[in-house]
């Protein structure tokens, strides 16, 4: 079963946060952000929306990078959360994230490569552009998202 888990960007900052308590009734997010303590604000389901932040929901996938491609700052945050190493799977992939497909084998007779947005389509289904996650999962990187990177989706 998929751990069910958000992260927020709070728009002023572009800081990203873990929520403590999303109340969907008033659009209200709490959490440690803009350096106060359980402070809150109102969020949006979409990058662009009302209040100061945007709420993502985690598709419970792991993107490819590996350990020791990840910059230092990033390992050292890993692991000022308690976390090893060993328990490194990848980067989280969240709905808005930009991701990069790389050489995967479509059928065995060509390659996929690009960049996509994650999000669902209409069966309610995790994609990124028209290729189901969880069947190029091991082929894909997280490479931004669709408020802070917007340009790596443009087409040259």
């Amino acid at each position: 079963m998929r751990e069910i888990k958000f992260q927020c960007i709070y728009r002023p900052t572009k800081e990203k946060f873990e929520p403590s308590k999303i109340d969907f009734i008033n659009g209200d997010v709490y959490g440690n952000f803009d350096g106060e303590i359980d402070d809150y604000c109102y969020f949006s389901l979409t990058p662009i929306g009302r209040g100061d932040a945007w709420l993502r929901q985690y598709t419970g996938f792991h993107d490819n990078t590996k350990w020791e491609d990840l910059p230092e700052l990033e390992q050292q945050e890993w692991l000022n959360q308690g976390k090893t190493q060993e328990e490194w799977e990848g980067k989280e992939i969240y709905v808005g994230d930009i991701v990069q497909i790389s050489d995967h084998p479509f059928h065995g007779s060509w390659t996929v490569n690009g960049n996509h947005e994650v999000g669902y389509n209409e069966q309610m289904e995790l994609c990124c552009g028209s290729w189901l996650l969880f069947r190029v999962k091991h082929y894909v990187e997280v490479i931004g998202n669709i408020y802070e990177n917007p340009e790596l989706l443009r087409k040259e």
